[in-house]
């Protein structure tokens, strides 16, 4: 057999493919009883033959048929003759193109909407229907095809069938719904007309929400009618956006709306559905559609229809209507009138579910349609999120005391909420997690839209304060466990994504407040000035105008605006009363100007007009207002004139109520409307119909009226004042409907505690009505900006979050939550320290002290009860290892993970804030002083300051006991061993407890805490005082073990924190008289000696290191200095000796002071004498003498020190005298001097001497003498290096000398040069520099004749040494050849005098003692110099 053309894509020809199909069918109905038929008749059905077509031909040709055939009641059986009909056109057909495909499905429609056929019969034509649309023999190519698909849809919705099995009834049921689904989803969906649509939508949803269906039926047409949703709303992505100026309010009441069903067996109860007229529309679905879509889902959660429908209805219908949201809530803002829906009905319905219900699957879907809603169109819906978070928060966490009272603001009345169950809440807070788990900006959007707006409520910290309430572990006794640790969930999301931003984020700088944070401190101002206008509106005007909220009260447009944009805050009550006011005549007007009227009907607009303000209660005032509107409004519409058959311009309203040319079902007054004439009433008319409004809308709502106001009693009272006319019926009747359906509710109205949240919503409504804010979009922000709005709302909620995650800290016992609790708080400190807050620095540093539990040991105690004896402070010093301090309290700690954690923090926190803190210095240091005095760290802090200053170590607190062991534990049988013998030796445990204690101390690092105090500045100084505090001034058995320690750790600490930071600071002087006083009571305290010095030397820094102080108290620790024993000085020279040199440093305070202090040289001469330092006494020395530090007064002991210091020189004798024994012995010298450097240093010591007359300064008689003498006493030195030196310097020095009347050659030669032959030291080279001496002052004739007869005197005791002989006379030649050269008369001396007969007398004596001492008798004369 020749294949037939194909048509789509199947192999078999459609023609062939729907004869098959009717023969089915058609073979199927005829097996039933009704339809049975044979022979010819059952075959050609009767069909018309060519000749004649119908009786009425047979009668033409006389002819009649049979009509009292038996069989021809089901042979005109219009359903079985369809099938038979449609074979015989199809016969000899080859294609189906030029059929119409109403006319190829209308046998197969006829059979799915009749009640009469079995549920067989109706599933076979629903496999036909279903076989066509997959085969693609109905396609868009198809004839007639939108006519045609509005009928099979018409079909499938209206599907009817005689009941059997309810399984069997089902599984047809099921069929149409995956037709259905199929033909919505299919390219042949976008066809399909809005009614059509809606009654898909209908039938969908009635199988899914009927309990008389079975699961799988209702559970398959849950799913069909999710993706019939989806396919729906994606429409909105290829619809025209709306025009906004056409949108007004909705009035129709969906809550009226039904969900009905008309499909299934015959025999159910159903209720019929409106009347359905199956349109020859070609425009395919659009907003209508959706909208109804939407209308039947807010009449399934509306909270009147709560008894009509299951919960189960209910949680579908929420489902639904998220899941519109979710798939094309970003398309809403385009279309307003969905976005209406959104906003009122749906937002208001969930909110009220949640606000009321305790039913947990209900609360679920609504909390997750809210959620929804929040994070879609939380921009479009602000003042719907602000009312709902409240209300759930409220819900939640009910006030104390909640108060049912009205507000007195324009805000939202207070809700009476319903008790939540705690498994209720626990839900709420688990679908609230959702808004800052998936939105990281949550905070920051909230603060930007609602705290930095004038008429939002400060969310944000309400809502973090919220989650800190619940996060507390006490509410989980009557919440739930999981809520805690939910809510804190969301603390820490904010805190760690805080830190996150801090951590990338450069340091912030001065910048300039943005716009938003100054919004948000003019808030505060804007709230208090509305609040002066709402008990006093001509005060609030001033307070608004001297806040700078209006600028001028006399500008009434101005007013006017504000009243228009910014009276959310304002009481409606009070605002209508005041622009009623006969002296606002002309605020009312212009207020009513700013609304735009044109396109509304007159209850439109009133509508628009009662929501910024409630009329007042005064007939007059009430006039005056509808005066102004009624006068208004005429001027909006812009009558043009009216004409003979002019239309009422269609407004978006008009539109939608004649889409299909009728008025909508549900009202029983609905007529027809062909035509709809323009309505246009003048001022006189509107002013009678507003009024008439406003009593109709008491009328119908007022629960005192039982007969209310019907439509006819309506028109009678508006009859005659339209214009002199009646108003059209159909125009009064919108107007009443309008009202009957939605009240006109104005602000601030309550009916009683029934109706709370309806009045709070329309309050809620009301007051934003006018409001035009902008949306803040917090990913549009900069860095900057949005660094200052999270530090605004960080440091407002700071408290809570604080308080909270402390609390928790506390309470917890799982190692894991308390590490990420502590880790929290470390950001939290980062974060305050990032953006400058210092005090939440300082109050987060002093509760992490009482965390660590050191700052009272009975806290810290977790010892073993039965323990009673505390452990002894043992020292295990392990060999070839470290030492380890086993103490109670190292034990204690050790067992405190808590508080092991917490110093981690606590130190760390510490060292990056320690310029800020305040008051948590205070604990921070008592936990310094408890760890040390419990030998847990170590006490040398500053180990650099001890290095530079030549101080030891501080010393350790002594031990109780002290072992020595291979390894710190002892192992099992050394500890059962101790046991037997009684010992008190700590345990392995004990030992490990004390490792891990200091093992958290070691990584927190303590001790370098203070290490680099350069970085605290002035604040170091503050810290002294409190370091004072622990300065120990007993000494007892309890502070025995660790007094010596202490007191030097708080010592050496204060002179690092003063000498630094602050050397001016009254902490200075109260450091030392503490430590004169330890230093007064050193005796009684037991204080060694080398602790005493250590102490004058830290005295002795602060006074080198800053401003002046009592001179006394300076030269009484010089004092202190100088009376210890040398043993002292020679081992701690070097902690002072710097100190003491720099003490007459330039600028120095002390200079003048130490320089004329007697014991200061003292105190240098007797370091000096200590050869390890003599050379730095000299550097030192060398560097004094100026003229300004150099006086009278200390002349003397500079001489006396540099002596000193030439003195020490003689050590080198030692080595003379070794040398020249080992010359003598014919040794061979290999070694050098070892004392070289020490005389060296000498040598400087002398030549320095005798440079002091190079000063440019007036010496004294008594220095003069003084300085020859001391480079006399050189001359005396054992060190015969020393001592030829000190020679040449004195011969230098003598020879410098000016003589006048005070110094004379005379005194010089008595004081300075002939003492020297009364040492029992070689004469020979003194006498040579007296030779020297005399012949210069005798050439500078001041040397007279008694100078040189003391000369001869000397001489002449010595002469029978031949060198000293030859020396005077050598200085008897040389004076003669002097005189000889003098020009002076022969009888005259040198220096013009007689010669003294004493004279001669001396030189002849000389003379023979000279002879005698030749042997001879004879020697030449000595010539005086006298003829």
């Amino acid at each position: 057999m020749a294949r037939q053309p194909i048509r789509g894509a199947i192999a078999l020809n459609p023609v062939t493919v729907v004869v098959k199909e009717c023969i089915l069918i058609s073979s199927s109905m005829r097996k039933l009883s009704k339809y049975s038929q044979s022979g010819v008749a059952a075959i050609l059905g009767g069909g018309a033959s060519d000749i004649f077509n119908d009786n009425n031909d047979l009668k033409k040709y006389g002819l009649s048929g049979n009509s009292n055939n038996h069989g021809s009641s089901q042979s005109n059986d219009p359903l079985l003759s369809g099938f038979i009909q449609l074979r015989q056109m199809l016969n000899n057909r080859t294609n189906l193109s030029d059929i119409d495909s109403l006319t190829l499905l209308q046998p197969f429609l006829l059979v799915i909407k009749s009640s009469s056929t079995s549920g067989n019969i109706t599933s076979l034509a629903l496999d036909s229907l279903t076989k066509f649309i997959s085969y693609k023999i109905i396609s868009k190519d198809s004839k007639n095809l939108s006519f045609t698909l509005n009928h099979i849809m018409h079909s499938l919705t209206h599907c009817r069938f005689e009941a059997s099995e309810q399984t069997s009834d089902d599984s047809v049921l099921l069929k149409v719904l995956k037709l259905l689904e199929s033909m919505i989803d299919s390219d042949l969906g976008d066809m399909l007309s809005d009614d059509v649509i809606y009654e898909v939508v209908q039938t969908s949803l009635s199988l899914a929400c009927n309990k008389r269906r079975s699961e799988v039926l209702r559970r398959a047409a849950e799913l069909s009618v999710y993706r019939i949703t989806i396919k729906i709303f994606k429409r909105l992505d290829d619809i025209e956006p709306e025009n906004n100026e056409l949108v007004i309010e909705e009035t129709h009441d969906y809550a009226r709306d039904q969900l009905v069903e008309t499909i299934g067996a015959s025999g159910e109860d159903n209720v019929p559905k409106k009347s359905f007229e199956v349109p020859n529309d070609d425009k395919p679905f659009g907003l209508p559609a959706i909208k109804q879509f939407l209308g039947i889902l807010i009449s399934m959660i509306a909270p009147e229809n709560q008894f009509r429908h299951t919960e189960s209805t209910k949680v579908f219908a929420l489902s639904l209507i998220a899941t519109a949201a979710e798939m094309s809530a970003d398309r809403f803002s385009k279309f307003p009138t969905l976005l209406n829906l959104i906003a009122d009905p749906i937002f208001k319905h969930t909110l009220q579910i949640i606000q009321t219900v305790n039913s947990i699957p209900v609360l679920q879907a609504a909390m997750q349609l809210f959620t929804t809603l929040m994070l879609t169109l939380g921009d479009q819906l602000p003042a719907q999120v602000e009312l709902a978070l409240t209300t759930i928060m409220t819900c939640i966490l009910p006030p104390p005391e909640k108060k049912n009272t009205s507000s007195k603001s324009g805000k939202s009345t207070p809700v009476d909420t319903n008790i939540k169950s705690p498994s209720a809440k626990e839900l709420m807070i688990d679908e609230l997690s959702i808004l800052w788990t998936r939105s990281p900006t949550l905070f920051v959007d909230l603060f930007s839209n609602y705290d930095c707006n004038f008429h939002r409520q400060d969310l944000t910290v309400q809502f973090i304060e919220f989650l800190a309430k619940l996060s507390l572990p006490e509410n989980s006794r009557v919440i739930s466990e999981s809520v805690p640790a939910t809510c804190l969930e969301g603390v820490l999301t904010f805190i760690n994504h805080l830190y996150e931003h801090v951590e990338k984020s450069p340091a912030v700088t001065n910048t300039e407040v943005c716009e938003l944070i100054s919004t948000k401190e003019q808030k505060r101002e804007f709230i208090a000035a509305t609040n002066v206008f709402n008990n006093k509106p001509k005060d609030g005007l001033k307070e608004l105008q001297k806040r700078g909220f209006i600028k001028s009260l006399d500008d009434t447009k101005e007013l006017a605006r504000f009243f228009f944009e910014k009276s959310s805050r304002l009481n409606k009550k009070i605002l209508g009363e005041y622009l009623a006011k006969p002296t606002n005549k002309d605020l009312l007007t212009e207020f009513m100007n700013l609304f735009e009227f044109k396109g509304l009907r007159v209850d439109e607009a009133l509508r628009v007009l009662l929501k910024t303000f409630r009329l007042p209660g005064e007939s007059q005032q009430i006039e005056r207002i509808v005066e102004t509107f009624s006068a208004w409004y005429v001027e909006c519409q812009g009558y043009q004139g009216k004409q003979e058959g002019a239309k009422e311009e269609a407004t978006p309203k008009a539109v939608d109520d004649v889409v299909t040319k009728k008025v909508s079902a549900e009202s029983t007054d609905a007529v027809l409307v062909e035509e709809e004439d323009a309505v246009e009433p003048d001022a006189d008319s509107v002013f009678v119909l507003s009024y008439s409004i406003i009593m109709l809308n008491t009328d119908l709502y007022n629960m005192n009226v039982k007969d209310h106001m019907t439509f006819e009693s309506y028109k009678r009272n508006v009859s005659g004042t339209y214009n002199g006319k009646n108003y059209p019926d159909w125009y009064l009747q919108k107007i009443f409907n309008s009202i009957a359906e939605k009240e006109i509710v104005m602000p601030e109205e309550h009916h009683g505690s029934s109706q709370w949240f309806g009045d709070t919503w329309n309050n809620m409504m009301a007051a934003n009505a006018s409001l035009v804010t902008d949306y803040h979009n917090p990913y549009e922000f900069n860095e900057k900006t949005v660094l200052q709005l999270e530090s605004y709302i960080f440091q407002a909620s700071f408290t809570p979050i604080v308080d909270t995650v402390l609390e928790i800290f506390s309470w917890s016992s799982d190692d894991g939550l308390t590490t990420r609790i502590l880790s929290t708080v470390d950001h939290i400190a980062r974060i305050t320290s990032f953006f400058s807050l210092h005090d939440q620095t300082d109050m987060i540093t002093k509760k992490l002290c009482d965390f660590t539990r050191l700052t009272d040991i009975q806290q810290s105690s977790t010892v073993d009860p039965s323990v009673t004896t505390p452990l002894k402070l043992t020292r295990i010093k392990v060999e070839g290892g470290e030492t380890i301090d086993v103490s109670d309290y190292s034990v204690r700690f050790g067992q405190t993970f808590k508080g092991q954690l917490s110093v981690v923090v606590l130190f760390r926190i510490v060292k990056q804030n320690m310029l800020y803190l305040t008051e948590s210095w205070p604990p921070v240091i008592k936990i310094i002083f408890t760890l040390l005095e419990n030998g847990m760290i170590e006490p040398d802090i500053f180990a650099d300051f001890q290095k530079q200053n030549h101080l030891h170590r501080i010393p350790r607190i002594k031990p109780e006991v002290t072992l020595t062991r291979s390894q710190a534990t002892k192992g099992l049988f050394s500890t059962f061993a101790s046991y037997l013998k009684g010992d008190d030796e700590p345990s392995d445990d004990d030992v490990n407890l004390t490792l891990s204690a200091l093992d958290c101390i070691k990584s927190a690092n303590i001790a370098s805490l203070l290490d680099d105090v350069k970085a605290l500045g002035q604040s170091g100084v503050k810290l002294v005082p409190l370091f004072l505090e622990y300065y120990p001034t007993e000494r007892n058995q309890t502070t025995e073990k660790y007094f010596e320690t202490q007191l030097l750790f708080v010592v050496e600490t204060c002179v690092n924190l003063i000498i630094i930071n602050d050397p001016t600071s009254h902490s200075r002087l109260e450091l030392i008289e503490k430590i004169n006083d330890t230093i007064k009571n050193k005796d009684s305290l037991k204080i060694k000696p080398d602790f005493i010095f250590r102490l004058s030397t830290y005295k002795l820094i602060l006074f080198r290191h800053g401003a002046a102080v009592n001179e006394e108290l300076l030269v009484t620790s010089l004092e202190e200095l100088a009376s210890f024993d040398r043993e002292i000085l020679e081992k701690k020279t070097p902690q002072i000796l710097t100190h003491l040199t720099t003490l007459v440093n330039d600028g120095c305070w002390s200079a003048d002071t130490v320089l004329n202090a007697e014991v200061y040289w003292r105190l240098l001469r007797q370091i000096a004498s200590i050869t390890d330092y003599t050379n730095s006494v000299l550097l030192f020395a060398e560097k004094v003498p100026t003229s300004r530090s150099i006086n009278n007064t200390n002349f003397m002991w500079l001489l006396g020190l540099l002596d000193e210091i030439s003195a020490v020189g003689s050590i080198g004798a030692q080595w003379e005298q070794e040398y020249d024994m080992l010359i003598k012995t014919g040794h061979k010298v290999t070694k050098e001097n070892p004392y070289q450097d020490i005389v060296h240093t000498s040598l400087r010591s002398i030549k320095f001497t005798g440079n002091l007359l190079e000063l440019d300064r007036t010496f004294t008689k008594e220095e003069t003498y003084a300085l020859i003498q001391a480079l006399a006493h050189q001359c005396l030195n054992p060190c015969q290096q020393i001592r030829s030196y000190a020679l040449g310097a004195l011969e230098n020095t003598i020879l410098q000398i000016k003589t006048g009347e005070d110094v004379t050659a005379q005194g010089i030669f008595e004081f300075g040069l002939l003492p020297l032959l009364n040492e029992g030291i070689a004469k020979l080279e003194i006498f040579q520099l007296i030779s020297k001496v005399y012949l210069h002052f005798y050439e500078l004739d001041q040397a007279n004749n008694e100078i040189f007869l003391k000369i001869l005197d000397t001489f002449n005791q010595y002469l029978d040494d031949t060198d000293i002989e030859a020396e005077l006379q050598k200085l008897i030649g040389t004076k003669k050849a002097l005189e000889k050269q003098s020009k002076e008369s022969d009888s005259t001396t040198p220096d013009g005098t007689t010669p003294e007969p004493e004279l001669t007398e001396k030189v002849d004596q000389v003379n023979k003692d000279v002879a005698s001492e030749n042997g001879n008798g004879v020697s030449d004369e000595i010539d005086v110099g006298v003829d």
